[in-house]
């Protein structure tokens, strides 16, 4: 793209600034940048209107595995998208986890953090560097979950603290 090309994604004017979209922080693929009709396609899917905002925002999650907090995904869309408010993202993270492209994680009792890995998982959380990560499904057994008395459980996740062995 050039200044001023009009995205297919948004139907709004975009630029580029140094041939980058969004910058990409820690955790990010360098492929994160999405096709224009597959961000549009997740958007109908979902019953969502593109705007750039929200385009930015649904890049910077796609392939984040960091589980970042709202402000981290703040100051990552400011670098790569110019002018967007605080709460203007914490709107769209909102609406994102309302229509499930997101999760919201209440990990601690001082912090929320997003998933974009919509697919059931558990978390492992490094005590030592406070990184979380993805625990495949099938990695964990959870015994009885069905005998809970006087509960239809619908879903659970299990959310395991560690240090790596030395």
């Amino acid at each position: 793209w050039r200044f001023g090309k009009r995205c297919g994604v948004c139907r709004v004017i975009s630029w580029r600034l140094l041939g980058c979209v969004i910058a990409l922080g820690d955790g990010m693929a360098a492929d994160s940048e999405i096709e224009d009709a597959s961000v549009r396609d997740v958007f109908t899917q979902h019953g969502l209107r593109c705007t750039r905002q929200r385009v930015a925002l649904y890049q910077a999650l796609q392939g984040n595995h960091s589980h970042p907090t709202a402000e981290e995904l703040y100051k990552q869309v400011q670098l790569g998208a110019g002018s967007m408010s605080r709460a203007t993202v914490y709107n769209t993270l909102n609406l994102f986890v309302e229509k499930a492209l997101l999760r919201e994680l209440h990990l601690s009792p001082d912090s929320v953090v997003f998933d974009p890995n919509m697919d059931r998982h558990h978390h492992l959380i490094d005590e030592d560097s406070g990184r979380i990560f993805d625990v495949p499904w099938g990695d964990v057994g959870v015994c009885n979950v069905s005998r809970i008395a006087g509960y239809e459980v619908s879903d659970y996740q299990v959310v395991m603290r560690g240090r790596k062995k030395k």
